[in-house]
């Protein structure tokens, strides 16, 4: 049985938690809810290894990896947007970058 310390010095049983719902203030850190997700085990040394080489928790780096993946999704869906903007205006690659210089000139003045 797992058990999380919020803020208040409760105590709260946190086994098998799935989601973890705040009340309005509450610091969201102070506890991580705990889902399993499973590995291969020859994915799970891997991990091993490659957190023990950078001196961080394996947990750390499947987190790092999440993190990243997710960010790349991010940065896919608005290369995408700014192309379908891009196509509908009828601009081309050099007039999108001359659009995108003008705007940070003006932004910096």
């Amino acid at each position: 049985m797992q058990y999380c310390f919020w803020p208040r010095g409760e105590i709260k049983e946190a086994d098998r938690i799935k989601k973890v719902i705040f009340s309005p203030g509450e610091d969201q850190n102070s506890c991580m809810a705990t889902e399993y997700i499973g590995l291969p085990g020859e994915l799970i040394e891997k991990v091993k290894e490659a957190a023990a080489k950078e001196e961080i928790t394996p947990e750390e780096l499947v987190r790092d990896a999440v993190e990243a993946r997710l960010s790349r999704a991010e940065w896919r869906k608005t290369l995408e947007f700014g192309e379908r903007n891009a196509s509908a205006r009828g601009l081309t690659p050099e007039e999108v970058d001359a659009e995108i210089s003008a705007a940070r000139s003006e932004r910096a003045r």
